[in-house]
């Protein structure tokens, strides 16, 4: 990311200012970045990445004050993924399925093994939608009471809102033999 202070005392016409207008620095593998020597004063803070929204903010440096700051980037609503979908009963009918409602969805990270990344429940016409999420590898875990639990591999990004349709199996009942 690219870190840009402006001086208060710098008069900037453009909302945004341009390179080489204050001082800019660009983050480290880890995220952090350092100032040295600046002048006691107001900056106006702009912190810039591709792919997130642009953050910008104003710091107060005092006299031989050393300021520790964190910014933190929020994916950029252009590259994220809507998922959205039906839960539904194959009944084994020809084009006869059933909506099945109150649905639990679990949305799983594929790559970092995070356990939950997004999660919602089906509605009455079985119809679901996550928040939007990044792109990338993910599992999807749905269950539903009296239903098989259901588990496919999801690679989000070529579309921006794909549609899922998952089709879940009933419970076999268990079969006691006298």
């Amino acid at each position: 990311a690219t870190v840009r202070l402006v001086p208060d005392w710098l008069p900037v016409i453009e909302i945004f200012p341009p390179p080489n207008v204050g001082f800019d620095r660009t983050t480290n593998e880890e995220g952090e970045f350092y100032f040295e020597d600046l002048v006691a004063g107001g900056y106006s803070v702009t912190v810039i990445k591709e792919g997130y929204a642009i953050q910008s903010g104003h710091i107060q440096l005092e006299e031989t004050e050393v300021l520790n700051q964190d910014w933190f980037l929020d994916p950029d609503g252009d590259n994220l993924v809507h998922v959205r979908g039906r839960v539904q009963e194959d009944t084994g009918e020809l084009d006869i399925f059933i909506p099945i409602e109150g649905a639990t969805l679990l949305l799983k990270d594929a790559n970092s093994g995070i356990p939950s990344v997004a999660e919602t429940q089906s509605g009455p016409g079985g119809d679901f939608e996550f928040p939007p999420v990044e792109p990338g590898g993910y599992q999807l875990v749905v269950e539903a009471v009296g239903y098989e639990r259901h588990e496919q591999g999801l690679s989000l990004g070529q579309e921006k809102e794909p549609f899922v349709l998952v089709e879940l199996q009933p419970q076999m009942e268990p079969v006691n033999a006298e």
